[in-house]
């Protein structure tokens, strides 16, 4: 399995012990979410809206591009690439499609 870097922003580290990123083993970046869930639970509720749909809450990066604009949670992951988390501020009227689902279902990440 791949082994990636989560940019943590400042406004959530308290729930990482003040890491700035956190190296994961990860194929995909919902398995990147569910490995940084794994180590930090308390991120789940802060960046996992009602709906469970965290790319509706937040605004991912891989590397430098938009995770929206790839296959959403569904992106795979290589050695080596950095996943920027960046939540989404509130009161804006930005939507966006979001991509990586199939027949109406929607980009969610597990709630073991």
């Amino acid at each position: 399995m791949p082994t990636v870097t989560i940019r943590i922003p400042e406004v959530l580290r308290h729930h990482t012990d003040g890491a700035r990123s956190v190296d994961v083993e990860a194929g995909s970046v919902r398995d990147a979410f569910e490995a940084l869930f794994a180590v930090y639970p308390s991120l789940r509720e802060s960046l996992t809206p009602p709906s469970g749909n965290v790319l509706e809450a937040t605004n991912l990066f891989l590397n430098e591009q938009d995770v929206a604009t790839l296959d959403g949670l569904d992106s795979p992951m290589r050695t080596g690439d950095t996943l920027t988390i960046l939540p989404a501020m509130s009161g804006g009227g930005r939507s966006r499609r979001l991509v990586g689902s199939s027949e109406g279902s929607c980009n969610h990440v597990g709630s073991d």
